[in-house]
């Protein structure tokens, strides 16, 4: 019997509710591998399981990777392995075979020919968890997930640790000639992983359990060579973690993305620094907001947009996702508030326009400089603070939680305005938006759009505006593209709005057109918001 398969039945205290998941993914292998007969070595997992009932099998986590030390890497397949000197071939912690010794076999099963399948496991939210448990737990815990990563094992498997919280399970067929076997769907295996994984884990008296997000390819079809599976592999795990977890089979798309962040994390720097000169490659855009009561366009939001010379236009989401990702998320902010205050102070000295609104991203709600950066600039462009209202989105007051409050509140010390934006998307409370020094409630464009007169969809609307209300928010509904919704909003007593209908966004000189037009009478909206034509202006 295989000895490192053997403990890792055995170990790591009291396994609650470890024997239908082991036991349905122990009876699938031995159905895909055939059921060893006695004199087998490789036992099958549903032979061990068979013996004892799982709940009362005990043992030390410490055990069972000094175990799987002194037995060797953990590898399915009976026999050695030939060892190549002064490689590394196992995991000091968890006694799984080692980078190298896994790209050794990824190397030798594609000289065969044989179809395989490669998952990458990443551990979720690991590094808080070692911070909070410490870093002896933590090992025990990454012990643990080996112990149970090898239940999915079969003869030809090998289970390899790569990094402090990810591991590689390389699996495949019993033959050659298997090259569209059931024990090879990625689906399958992939779920059995996630399903091992529920398992609770109990270290020192803390149950755990341990959440991962999984790459998969499949060989050769997504690869020839180990480092481009591996790679690949990767870029499977990053959007299966962009989705929130569980796992994603990588597809060429995955591989055209990731050339486009690189192409677009390097050229970012250079594009901002190049718009200190002549460049117009970075450019901010605008787009009104208009008092729905009165007809009167007091405030615009700053909008930045990226033609990139080689991939167009950028989305501003996109945009923004990948300036905080690299870090140069309060660089990009310093542009957009500058060029921002740089046109307000015009509109404001012709009269055109009395504030303006820009948007912050998650981390620099916890950027140290950010209260310096914001008081410096309103002092170097003369722009009083009440004139600058900063957005948030809801998602990253939500992220950043209780870590925003003091530099929400600082800002509202100094007399900037506050905006929870795209209210609607996230799951945050009015009431605790008051708490948080919020000024004004932008109303996402899914929560305002689609109502009918008296459909119950507008009921919400009014619900969410006479709360708001009542906490003595101002209300801007985003996203108004029909005139049905401008008179909902209006009729349901709506502060203000933007959108479409209204305006579109357009750069500095476009915009002046259309607010000096509006001044004078020839957009302005009479009594009736209704009344107003967008076409005659910007479209």
């Amino acid at each position: 019997m295989d000895i490192a398969l053997a403990l890792a039945l055995v170990v790591g205290g009291l396994v609650v509710g470890a024997g239908a998941a082991v036991a349905a993914v122990a009876e699938r292998n031995r159905a895909a591998a055939g059921r060893p007969d006695a004199g087998d070595e490789a036992a099958s997992v549903a032979d061990l399981a068979g013996a004892a009932d799982l709940a009362d099998l005990t043992g030390t986590v410490d055990g069972f990777g000094e175990a799987l030390m002194a037995s060797g890497p953990v590898v399915g397949r009976t026999g050695e392995h030939p060892v190549v000197p002064a490689v590394p071939v196992r995991d000091e912690l968890t006694g799984c075979a080692s980078a190298d010794v896994l790209r050794r076999e990824i190397d030798e099963t594609l000289a065969t020919g044989a179809p395989f399948v490669l998952l990458l496991v990443d551990l979720d939210h690991f590094t808080d968890l070692n911070a909070a448990l410490g870093q002896h737990l933590g090992d025990r815990v990454l012990v643990a997930v080996a112990r149970r990563l090898t239940w999915t094992l079969r003869r030809h498997d090998v289970l390899a640790r790569l990094d402090a919280d990810r591991f590689a399970l390389l699996v495949r067929p019993e033959s050659a000639q298997v090259a569209s076997d059931r024990d090879l769907d990625v689906a399958t295996l992939a779920d059995d992983v996630m399903r091992v994984l529920d398992i609770p884990i109990d270290a020192d008296g803390m149950t755990i359990t341990a959440r991962a997000s999984i790459g998969v390819v499949r060989g050769v079809d997504d690869g020839t060579e180990a480092g481009v599976l591996l790679r690949r592999a990767e870029l499977a795990l990053r959007r299966a973690k962009r989705r929130g977890g569980s796992w994603a089979r990588f597809d060429l798309d995955d591989e055209t993305a990731a050339a486009r962040r690189v192409e677009l994390s390097t050229g970012l720097p250079v594009a901002l620094d190049d718009c200190a000169g002549e460049s117009d490659e970075i450019a901010i855009h605008f787009q009104p907001i208009v008092e729905l009561a009165t007809a009167r366009v007091r405030s615009a939001e700053a909008l930045i947009r990226w033609r990139h010379p080689r991939l167009g236009v950028i989305p501003p989401a996109e945009l923004v996702r990948m300036a905080e990702r690299d870090g140069s998320g309060i660089q990009l902010f310093r542009f957009v508030l500058g060029r921002a205050l740089t046109q307000l102070a015009t509109w404001r000295a012709a009269g055109l326009l009395e504030s303006i609104a820009v948007n912050m991203s998650p981390s620099q709600l916890v950027e140290p400089d950010l209260l310096d950066v914001v008081a410096d600039a309103l002092v170097e462009h003369d722009v009083p603070p009440s004139a600058l209202t900063l957005e948030i989105t809801e998602d990253a007051l939500l992220d950043q939680g209780t870590d925003a409050v003091p530099t929400l509140r600082r800002l509202h010390e100094l007399g900037v305005r506050l905006a929870i934006d795209d209210f609607g998307t996230g799951y945050s409370s009015l009431a605790h938006l008051r708490l948080l020094h919020i000024d004004v409630l932008k109303l996402d464009r899914s929560f305002v759009q689609g109502g009918g007169a008296e459909s119950r969809h507008d009921a919400l609307v009014a619900l969410a505006l006479g709360t708001a209300h009542r906490l003595g928010l101002t209300v801007v509904a985003e996203g108004v593209e029909h005139a049905s919704t401008l008179a909902m909003l209006r009729r349901e007593g709506c502060d203000a709005a933007q959108g479409h209908h209204i305006c579109r966004p357009g750069d500095a000189a476009t915009i002046s057109a259309w607010l000096g037009s509006h001044r004078e009478g020839a957009g302005r909206l009479r009594g009736s918001v209704a009344s107003f034509d967008p076409a005659d202006h910007t479209r």
